[in-house]
């Protein structure tokens, strides 16, 4: 007996979402519309961030919570800048306008800002490892699944039957087109586009998000696209690191000869096309990407 074919898309489904897409903030629109080269951008930024108060006010609180290894209170936004550095501060304002957007009200929406903050940490460390754009690999962890964000709040009861499920994984996305009719990639990318994200950060993420059944193509470094690839191979890595750590909440309190041999097979299993990420250094930076993200969500009402 031959097998019943599957049912097609149901296009009305898979559009309906597009018109849910929620829209950037002001704040990081006009950030990313900021030309980062420009002789001006450190002062632009500035005044970006000085415009909104509570843009403002959660920068200087940030600046002095252990995440970003406060010590000397900082009272000024001038003050703040200059101790974390105007690319972190660039990074905040995208942050601080996602959580706006994004509050958590469920254990399941804590869950995935945990993740989105665990990523975006861990990507920074490994890009200034790798002597690559931080602010980049940062905003790239950050968003890499922030359709999930959109599947939570288009209906919590269909979305808390995929807890389960791993991320970034083919089991996922299929589930995700049974139960809601599209899936979390594809709303992801529609995101990214509406939100007119940089090129590099949308092609690392939409690489990242390809479905593991679909070949992912070898690129020159030496070409245009480089900059995507290497963001790829950063948020690949990232991405399992951050699963090992929630898959195992005990390991922010392991011993490092304890760590490390789970380190090892993550990167075993990740394609990570040459970037160099030592087990010894991911070993010892585990830990801490774990409680940097946790006070982040912490300070922000995230978690």
């Amino acid at each position: 007996m031959n097998a019943k074919a599957s049912p097609p898309p149901n296009k009305s489904s898979s559009c309906s979402y597009r018109a849910k897409l929620p829209i950037l903030p002001v704040s990081a629109s006009q950030l990313l519309a900021l030309d980062k080269n420009g002789t001006d951008y450190y002062e632009e930024v500035l005044e970006l961030a000085s415009k909104d108060p509570v843009i403002a006010a959660q920068i200087i609180k940030l600046s002095n919570s252990a995440a970003l290894g406060g010590r000397a209170e900082i009272e000024t936004l001038h003050q703040a800048v200059a101790k974390i550095g105007i690319d972190q501060v660039s990074s905040l304002i995208t942050l601080i306008s996602l959580s706006k957007i994004f509050t958590p009200s469920t254990q399941f929406h804590r869950n995935l800002w945990i993740h989105a903050l665990q990523v975006a940490v861990a990507s920074r460390k490994l890009a200034h490892l790798n002597r690559i754009n931080t602010e980049q690999s940062y905003l790239t962890g950050l968003l890499h699944e922030i359709g999930r964000f959109i599947l939570l709040m288009d209906d919590l009861d269909k979305f808390s039957a995929l807890e389960a499920y791993p991320t970034a994984n083919q089991a996922l996305m299929v589930k995700e087109q049974v139960i809601f009719g599209h899936t979390s990639a594809a709303i992801t990318i529609a995101l990214l586009h509406s939100w007119n994200i940089p090129e590099p950060i949308s092609q690392a993420i939409s690489r990242h998000l390809k479905p593991a059944t679909e070949a992912r193509q070898p690129l020159n470094r030496f070409t245009q696209e480089a900059p995507s690839v290497t963001l790829f191979d950063v948020l690949s890595v990232a991405d399992d690191l951050s699963l090992l750590a929630l898959k195992k909440p005990e390991i922010a309190a392991m011993d490092e000869t304890d760590i490390e041999p789970l380190v090892r097979e993550v990167l075993t299993k990740t394609k990570s096309h040459g970037l160099f990420a030592a087990p010894a250094f991911l070993t010892k930076s585990l830990p801490g990407i774990i409680e940097e993200a946790a006070d982040l969500a912490s300070s922000l009402g995230l978690s």
